[in-house]
């Protein structure tokens, strides 16, 4: 059983924080935990794209999430989170093979961003 088939079951879970544990591979599809508002995966050793997509069922409840010092790389855009309307904080740091897509001429987020941090990222 992979490590995180465990987290699946878990309904109410608000705040996941797996930060600092070495953990590898690419990262697992947790968005979809319907009360999850907290998730942090930073300073492991993840590689491959976020799995942020536009067939992804991301909880609504969602306020931040923490990706940063990994190796990430593919393309990360912003419109596939347009409909998360209690986003604050988004942290993708760190991740210089990590193309963040921040050009989106007629669109405007549908939430308020309090934090967003792209330091060492490769901005399009």
């Amino acid at each position: 059983m992979h490590v995180f088939a465990v987290f699946e079951s878990l309904r109410n879970l608000r705040e996941l924080d797996l930060s600092s544990n070495r953990l590898n591979g690419s990262i697992p599809s947790l968005f979809s935990l319907p009360r999850l508002e907290h998730l942090s995966l930073s300073q492991n050793l993840f590689e491959g794209s976020i799995p942020v997509t536009p067939s992804s069922n991301i909880t609504s409840a969602l306020k931040t999430f923490n990706f940063s010092m990994n190796n990430l790389s593919g393309e990360f855009s912003f419109f596939w989170l347009r409909n998360l309307t209690k986003l604050q904080k988004i942290d993708v740091s760190g991740n210089a093979n990590l193309v963040v897509a921040v050009n989106f001429p007629s669109w405007s987020p549908s939430f308020q961003l309090k934090v967003l941090v792209l330091s060492g990222c490769n901005l399009d």
